[in-house]
């Protein structure tokens, strides 16, 4: 019996010995749908104003352009994966004015899985640093929204499509 128990540890260990290739897990985190692993540009594709009592104004893509002016309609906005969270608007085919520069806006952008915030600038709706409620997102589309009014019943619900998967 004392042979046989000695015999099982013994390839016991062998075969722990045998299967030493270290596993290294790689976590993946929410923020990877905004950036992919290492940068992803996404483009405005929908808006919606939503307010009490009154019906929903919705600018599908193709309306976005006479709403907001072809230069800022087909805007790119890329979040980078790195440790800076790295954010930048660059102008896409139509720039507002000749010779501007493609990219111009770079900032910071910032996630909170407490109250599934990412707070960024978005020109469209202000020049500072806002934290947009994430209603949904995978690698290829999101959806975010921010209230104007305490009580929650007025809102800006944009969506976005991914122009790029890195």
């Amino acid at each position: 019996m004392k042979t046989r128990n000695v015999l099982f540890y013994s390839l016991l260990l062998l075969l722990a010995a045998a299967c030493s290739e270290e596993v290294k897990p790689i976590p993946y985190t929410y923020t990877q749908h905004f950036t992919g692993t290492t940068s992803r540009a996404w483009k405005l594709t929908g808006l919606v104003i939503k307010q009490a009592g009154k019906g929903d104004v919705v600018f599908r893509e193709s309306d976005l352009a006479q709403a907001l002016g072809s230069c800022v309609a087909d805007d790119r906005y890329v979040f980078y994966a790195n440790t800076l969270h790295t954010y930048e608007v660059q102008e896409g085919a139509s720039t507002c004015k000749p010779g501007d520069p493609q990219l111009y806006l770079t900032d910071a952008w910032a996630f909170s899985n407490a109250n599934a915030t990412l707070a960024f600038i978005f020109p469209v709706l202000s020049d500072q640093q806002l934290p947009y409620f994430v209603r949904s997102a995978d690698d290829t589309q999101m959806e975010l929204e921010i209230f104007l009014d305490e009580n929650n019943t007025s809102s800006y619900r944009m969506t976005f499509k991914a122009t790029n998967n890195n």
